[in-house]
């Protein structure tokens, strides 16, 4: 059982439930940092939103999430829990027939965010950036991602329902990790959604979806609450990455491999 804290208003609120990592689907069959977070004016091609698949080596396995463009040339930003284990990564921009092969520029375990940069990318769409400060709970928001590992963008709309959250997330390994600090939200994530983009109601990225949560191995997936990563913070972390700037958290260059963990996804959707 894991825990999910808030605090409103002076009083303290302690929720449980079971928290899950969305972001790996598995398919079957197989400025600071002088770069610039805009949209592109030139020619743009998709929406901005991607999806990304990756192999894994252990046991020769495939995986699929979904990723932001950040620049025309093909920087990506995901979580890390989606390029976790991968030795290739391929990004796919739906209903345009391109892919790309990707490698990992870095990425920061603790806080779960991984920056991507695309092989010949040009012209690719970047997401809108809005802010993450001035958020409110009620707020009406959409997350968007590539549910299920189709390969095909799904929105789903709903609020936010919290604020500054904090998750333990367990692996079928016994091992756990924290994220805090995160949105709650209604709107209904599944295996495959993790790095889409959570949309405020002018269709910018406020947050980067990661988690859901339920109180048992058979709920509803329509009835579970979601959890993104506040944008500023992971494009203050894609920066650091991009710039170079490694350090306690922050690594850059690619990922080493490892036998992937499967997270506790499986015993909420049956990966």
């Amino acid at each position: 059982m894991t825990t999910d804290t808030n605090n409103h208003t002076g009083h303290s609120r302690r929720l449980r439930a079971r928290v899950a990592a969305v972001g790996v689907a598995l398919v079957t069959a197989a400025a600071a940092a002088g770069l610039a977070f805009a949209q592109s004016r030139s020619g743009p091609v998709g929406t901005g939103v991607v999806v990304i698949e990756t192999s894994l080596g252990y046991q020769g396995g495939r995986a699929a999430g979904t990723g932001m463009v950040l620049t025309s040339s093909g920087v990506i930003l995901t979580n890390n829990h989606v390029i976790r284990g991968a030795t290739t990564i391929r990004v796919v921009v739906p209903g345009t027939g391109r892919s790309y092969t990707a490698k990992v520029v870095g990425y920061d375990i603790t806080d779960d965010v991984a920056v991507l940069r695309v092989s010949g990318g040009s012209k690719l769409k970047a997401v809108k950036l809005g802010t993450s400060t001035r958020l409110v709970v009620g707020q009406l928001v959409k997350a968007v991602g590539n549910a299920g590992g189709s390969g095909s963008l799904v929105r789903t709309a709903g609020q936010i329902t919290g604020l500054s959250r904090t998750i333990t997330v367990n692996d079928e390994s016994g091992g756990t990790s924290t994220l805090r600090n995160l949105i709650e939200t209604s709107a209904a994530l599944q295996p495959g959604d993790s790095g889409g983009p959570l949309l405020d109601s002018a269709g910018k990225v406020i947050g980067m979806d990661s988690a859901a949560a339920s109180s048992g191995p058979y709920s509803d997936i329509s009835t579970l609450d979601g959890y993104a990563i506040p944008i500023n913070r992971a494009l203050a972390i894609a920066k650091a990455i991009t710039a170079g700037n490694a350090s306690a958290t922050v690594h850059i260059g690619s990922t080493a491999f490892r036998k992937p963990q499967r997270d506790l996804a499986l015993h909420i959707f049956d990966r």
